[in-house]
């Protein structure tokens, strides 16, 4: 209860009141775009862990990007791409 109400004494001393009016709200709901950075989408357990979440994210919601840090990618390179709507090799 203390930090709340510190964090509301702030926002009433530096708070920028025209920032905090309410927005327009857009009646067109996008997909929310996340991104995945990694050295590792390829044979390496880190990709083990990554490939469920990759699997099921729900593709109406989600716009996925992988990129991947890979020189040559491998077999599990492209199974996990086959996952996302745009993967990215980003070596050079």
């Amino acid at each position: 209860a203390q930090i709340f109400q510190e964090h509301c004494e702030y926002g009433k001393r530096f708070g920028n009141k025209e920032k905090l009016a309410p927005r327009p709200v857009n009646s067109t709901p996008r997909k929310l775009r996340i991104g995945y950075v990694s050295p590792d989408f390829r044979k390496h357990p880190t990709a083990r862990f990554l490939e469920p979440v990759l699997q099921n994210h729900d593709q109406s919601r989600y716009e996925i990007y992988c990129y991947a840090e890979v020189p040559t990618p491998d077999e599990v390179t492209h199974r996990l791409f086959g996952y996302v709507h745009h993967p990215r090799v980003t070596v050079g």
